[in-house]
């Protein structure tokens, strides 16, 4: 259950927070908190690698895909784990889907290589596209595909296959990117990419110490890590459209974005964080923190409830290449 704080705000606070589950994994335990009660099951998973651990929630549990080719597991909520199964255990790496889907990325071929992406059920069974390309797959945040290339980086699902930018995408939201264009005659600025309406913002000017980012639904915050070149290095929450400080965890920025990630928004107003292996829950309406009594945590991910505002829409899935 939710610690007792130190007085009615804390309570009050806690009313609002969003209605799903979060899963935050230590070294040898999943912990599935119940954010609105605060109840939270405990389950022991031990990971004995060094390298990332790829944790994407699904529709009744988490999958968890380390990295460096040791088995993975899949933990359905109250179960003990079990091994991956289908086409699960044979990827090279998993990515979150669309509607309880992930897509397992696999290597075809030798130099020049290319990489398959394949959308699959909870099961491991084919349920949707068949895609390749040379560059790099990631997540768009909010089931979907971006390829990085040469020339940019592109939506590559859902159809139609489109560039975003030419530069590099710095920040990945439910349905928004921060991305950063470079030239030697303007240098440096950043822009919001809308996906839905193929909008562009151009945002305050850029500030080099930053790191990867996650975006606030709908696109109004980000919460990102400073290295240690900052004034204030650790994970920042800032304000958009102006560039303002909202708030600053101290101590060693955690991987922030994407299945490795170490911060979540719960909606548009709660921030889920790591920082030095605690967690905390920030409320960026009222700048408000409260910490929830649980250490030694290294990943996050989130499931929200099914009629929650800023659930990713369902896509149809085909079957089709």
């Amino acid at each position: 259950m939710w610690p007792v704080g130190p007085g009615d705000g804390d309570r009050r606070s806690r009313a609002d927070l969003p209605a799903g589950t979060l899963y935050a994994r230590s070294p040898d335990q999943l912990y599935a908190i119940d954010v609105a009660s605060g109840a939270t099951v405990v389950t022991p998973v031990a990971i004995t690698t060094g390298r990332p651990v790829s944790m994407i929630a699904t529709s009744d549990g988490v999958v968890l895909d380390p990295q460096d080719g040791t088995p993975g597991v899949v933990v359905r909520d109250g179960r003990r784990p079990v091994g991956l199964p289908g086409r699960l255990e044979r990827a090279a790496a998993l990515l979150p889907g669309p509607s309880g889907h992930l897509w397992v990325l696999r290597r075809v071929g030798r130099a020049p290589s290319f990489t398959s992406a394949t959308l699959v059920d909870e099961r491991g069974h084919r349920d949707g596209p068949h895609l390749y390309t040379s560059g790099r797959y990631g997540p768009d945040g909010s089931g979907g595909l971006l390829v990085w290339n040469g020339a940019g980086v592109w939506q590559r699902y859902p159809p139609p296959a489109r560039r975003l930018t030419t530069g590099r995408v710095t920040a990945v939201g439910l349905h928004h990117l921060q991305v950063l264009e470079c030239d030697a005659g303007r240098g440096c600025r950043e822009f919001l990419v809308d996906r839905r309406h193929d909008r562009r913002t151009a945002l305050p000017g850029h500030d080099p110490s930053y790191g990867e980012g996650v975006l606030s639904p709908r696109g109004t915050r980000l919460a990102g890590s400073r290295g240690y070149g900052a004034r204030e290095p650790g994970t920042t929450v800032v304000r958009v459209a102006d560039g303002t400080v909202l708030h600053v965890f101290p101590g060693p920025p955690g991987l922030s974005t994407g299945p490795l990630g170490s911060l979540v928004w719960l909606s548009e107003r709660w921030l889920a964080a790591l920082h030095g292996g605690r967690l905390t829950f920030y409320d960026s309406r009222h700048d408000h923190t409260i910490d929830f009594p649980v250490g030694h945590l290294r990943q996050l991910a989130w499931r929200p409830a099914p009629d929650a505002p800023g659930t990713p829409a369902a896509r149809p899935v085909t079957s089709s290449r």
